[in-house]
């Protein structure tokens, strides 16, 4: 758990039950905050696993998380991309571009500044959207890789809920079973003794 949202609600969760496994809760919920969905199908995704910490409260709980999720959200600054002028003139500074007499400056010499600065213009956009396209190729993957995840999981908590409702249907038929078995013992003990 590294930034602050993932401390409080690790410190919430375990405010309720001291016996939750963080790593899986805080990863899976964090997972079903940054997705797409909206807040009633997040809350929907986050009841199931929470049942498991609280019974009671559920959703409440959920709107709680959800609200301190925004906030953290809307605290995280945001980091400008520098302008392109700005990258042009720090360029052009850098390589001094300074005359040391001051004359007259042909057509044909004004041309090739224009072609050159054209140039480097384009240049530079190209590598601004080439750098752009790899940030979303790596964050697309990032997602994938965490929609995934979230996947896994709930497949793995269904899963495990299903089971657990098998086991219960088991137990209660093993129960009848025994109670059945009871009665036909005690009824062929009654005829016995006629």
């Amino acid at each position: 758990m590294s930034g602050e949202f993932e401390v409080w609600l690790g410190n919430k969760l375990k405010a309720i039950n001291e016996d939750v496994d963080l790593d899986v809760f805080v990863q899976y919920i964090a997972g079903v905050l940054d997705g797409e969905e909206d807040d009633e199908e997040k809350i929907d995704s986050m009841s199931g696993l929470l049942e498991e910490v609280s019974p009671e409260n559920v959703t409440q709980l959920c709107e709680e998380i959800i609200v301190k999720w925004k906030e953290h959200q809307a605290s995280i600054e945001v980091v400008e991309k520098p302008n392109l002028d700005e990258k042009l003139a720090s360029i052009m500074e850098k390589q001094n571009l300074t005359t040391v007499t001051k004359r007259e400056i042909t057509e044909e010499e004004r041309q090739r500044k224009e072609a050159i600065l054209q140039q480097m213009f384009v240049s530079l956009t190209i590598f601004t959207s080439d750098e752009d396209e790899t940030k979303n190729i790596n964050a697309s993957k990032v997602d994938q890789a965490e929609k995934a995840m979230r996947e896994k999981m709930k497949l793995e908590h269904d899963t495990k809920k299903m089971k657990d409702a098998l086991d219960r249907e088991k137990q209660k038929q093993k129960a009848l079973d025994r109670k059945e078995n009871e009665k036909k013992r005690t009824a062929k003990g009654e005829r016995r003794q006629r």
